[in-house]
């Protein structure tokens, strides 16, 4: 376009128009001049867009970086990523994802109190799991061959987003198990409204003595006193749970709930190193949701990943680093 504006210019130089006014005056025609003040305005504009190193919409993206970066030197950053030369549009989408990463790191420790944004003790307890602690890797013979992380790193090694993903997609396994034998064998637990993991010893008491009476009815004669007895506490434990009074008639759908609460149990051990207690989110029905946002969690991880190479310079400088998820959580 510049080199047209210019020819147009150079063809009215040569051979300008000319219209009467006056004797012995002549002017350019009007029409002609308007003409020539136009392009003239244009190229001049299209030379200062071109000589201007950022666009009006870079710089509101770049603004809108400088909001989403987490430290304190946010418009320095922002500059300094725009002077990359990497497209800024990833950038953005980057750092969103990267925001959602911690908002939803967030979600899960206030609503179950797992920090997900695991330590390198942590990460290290947690390879007691066999599914963590070894990994697939290919030789240069492009044999595969298991690893011991256990073996390869420190407990005090920093943990890679890898590592983490690792985790995530055990945990969620471990949780999809429990949701789906709630779903299929206990979709109304009658015990839930009040369960909790130190009732679990003296509800297997209880079930002793009620079933055992069930089966004799001698001892259930006389041993009738300590029945009342029984039924008295288990209704105080269970006070919010009217559909498992009385024990004498349920106890034996409370037996088979008690299943479902010792596999509770077992996964809260399993992940003792992240503080999971499953009975409190049972308890609210907050485990569908809860499995929603870890699966959120390792595709946000995912997104960093698969865009990190067309940003490497501005994710460093932003301060990711995915050889160390503490950067991807620094405090506020």
């Amino acid at each position: 376009y510049r080199f047209r504006a210019k020819d147009y210019q150079e063809s009215f130089q040569r051979a300008p128009p000319k219209i009467a006014c006056g004797p012995g005056r002549a002017l350019e025609n009007p029409a002609h001049a308007d003409c020539r003040n136009t392009i003239f305005r244009f190229t001049q504009g299209l030379s200062k867009a071109i000589s201007s190193p950022v666009s009006m919409d870079d710089t509101r993206t770049i603004r809108l970086i400088a909001k989403l970066l987490p430290d304190g030197s946010a418009a320095e950053g922002a500059e300094k990523i725009a002077d990359t030369g990497e497209p800024l549009e990833t950038v953005m989408e980057l750092l969103k994802d990267w925001e959602k990463l911690r908002r939803t790191r967030r979600w899960i420790l206030e609503n179950s109190g797992m920090d997900l944004a695991v330590s390198p003790p942590v990460f290290h307890a947690l390879l007691k799991i066999s599914r963590i602690n070894f990994i697939e890797s290919a030789t240069r013979n492009l044999d595969v061959e298991v690893v011991s992380l256990k073996e390869t790193r420190g407990p005090t090694d920093p943990v890679a987003v890898g590592h983490l993903n690792t985790a995530l997609r055990e945990l969620y396994r471990s949780l999809e198990a429990i949701r789906e034998a709630m779903l299929k064998d206990f979709p109304d637990p009658l015990l839930k409204n009040n369960i909790d993991i130190a009732h679990l010893d003296r509800i297997d008491g209880f079930l002793v003595e009620t079933l055992g009476a069930q089966k004799n009815q001698l001892k259930a004669l006389f041993g009738a006193g300590r029945l009342g007895k029984i039924e008295k506490e288990f209704q105080d434990l269970f006070p919010d749970c009217p559909r498992a009074h009385p024990l004498r008639e349920t106890a034996k759908q409370v037996a088979k709930e008690m299943d479902l609460y010792r596999a509770m149990q077992k996964g809260n051990e399993k992940w003792s190193a992240l503080n999971l207690d499953l009975f409190p989110i049972v308890r609210r029905d907050g485990l569908s949701q809860l499995l929603q946002n870890i699966q959120e969690m390792g595709t946000l991880l995912w997104n960093l990943v698969y865009l990190n190479p067309a940003v490497e310079r501005s994710a460093r400088l932003a301060g990711i680093d995915l050889a160390d998820i503490a950067t991807l959580f620094p405090p506020k």
